[in-house]
């Protein structure tokens, strides 16, 4: 009895394990498929974010959610940068951050979608803007992948090549 007692045990806590991890993995695996995820790829140039000097800098990014992408025309990324919610008020849905190193290949980023979105922006964080290419936007309704080069003091939008 001692012993099946200590089988069962062992067996209800492996099979708890196991069903915590197969959850886990599901609501993981939901943010990079299908048509509920933005697909963001960025490649970083060698001078990354080198703030008009010799030695490059990893640049960190925000990627906002939103339902009107026009109050970020005109203006600068200090007017912006961890202040979305005064710029947007409540056209702001969502915000991501994530970081890029200096000449990093091309590098993918997942990020849930949010049901009301409209426009996704990719905001840099740059040392040194150089006019307003710190952020690219993209229209939702254009599809919801996006990719990127980051370079010294912009984010340039990468366009497939047609053949």
């Amino acid at each position: 009895m001692f012993r099946s007692s200590r089988v069962s045990r062992a067996f209800l806590a492996a099979s708890f394990v196991a069903l915590l991890g197969v959850t886990f993995l599901a609501g993981c695996g939901a943010v990079g498929m299908g048509k509920k995820s933005i697909a963001l790829t960025i490649s970083a140039s060698a001078e990354l974010n080198n703030c008009g000097k010799a030695s490059p800098q990893p640049l960190e990014f925000a990627v906002i959610q939103v339902t009107d992408e026009k109050p970020i025309a005109g203006t600068s990324l200090v007017q912006v940068w961890a202040k979305e919610k005064a710029l947007f008020g409540d056209a702001l849905l969502t915000r991501d951050t994530g970081s890029i190193v200096p000449g990093a290949a091309k590098q993918p980023f997942a990020f849930q979608r949010n049901a009301k979105a409209k426009a996704v922006i990719v905001i840099g964080n740059f040392c040194k803007p150089d006019g307003s290419c710190w952020y690219a936007t993209q229209d939702l309704s254009k599809g919801s992948k996006l990719s990127l080069e980051a370079g010294a003091s912009c984010l340039t939008r990468v366009t497939k090549k047609k053949k």
